[in-house]
């Protein structure tokens, strides 16, 4: 990301730091203090539409203070855990001191306010899908929401625990 003067957005659950082949706290305050922007994903990345409003708030209040305090910077940026949302979570983290909120619907930001969408870029993303989101982000952000709609709308059918273990499943995982 340095050589090629990338900025990029981490977006770190409280419970995975210093995990094993996860980012330990030395490795999260480096990546900040070099420009990496850190952001919430939670504490247990739970889905925040399961939670109540209580352990919402106390979700997103402790893992901004706790990223906080180990970055060295305000965490003002949050990204819900596979792309669910509470109905009140705007609200909810706006009043936190969260200035920004992302989905997990792949597509472009054109500034609108709301969940803002955003386009993921993980191990699994080949060098060429890589190039692609670079050089044509409307191709690569269509083919990525049709898919992205219809897992959705499987979950709306099945639940976010039998959707959990059908992807598990096809993906050939454990699931816990």
């Amino acid at each position: 990301l340095s050589e090629f003067k990338f900025k990029a957005m981490f977006f770190l659950a409280l419970n995975q730091i210093g995990k094993p082949n996860m980012l330990s706290k030395s490795q999260v305050r480096s990546l900040a203090e070099q420009g990496a922007i850190i952001g919430s994903h939670g504490v247990n990345h739970k889905y925040f539409d399961e939670m109540n409003l209580y352990t919402l708030r106390n979700e997103l209040a402790d893992s901004k203070k706790e990223l906080s305090d180990i970055t060295g910077f305000d965490v003002h940026t949050l990204a819900l855990p596979g792309g669910r949302g509470h109905y009140e979570l705007e609200k909810i983290a706006k009043g936190e001191g969260y200035t920004h909120i992302f989905g997990s619907c792949p597509d472009s930001w054109k500034g609108e306010d709301g969940i803002i969408p955003r386009i993921p870029i993980t191990e699994k993303v080949s060098d060429d899908d890589f190039y692609e989101a670079l050089n044509n982000t409307k191709k690569f952000c269509h083919r990525r929401r049709l898919i992205y709609n219809c897992l959705g709308g499987l979950r709306a059918i099945i639940g976010n625990r039998n959707y959990d273990r059908f992807r598990a499943f096809v993906k050939k995982e454990d699931y816990a």
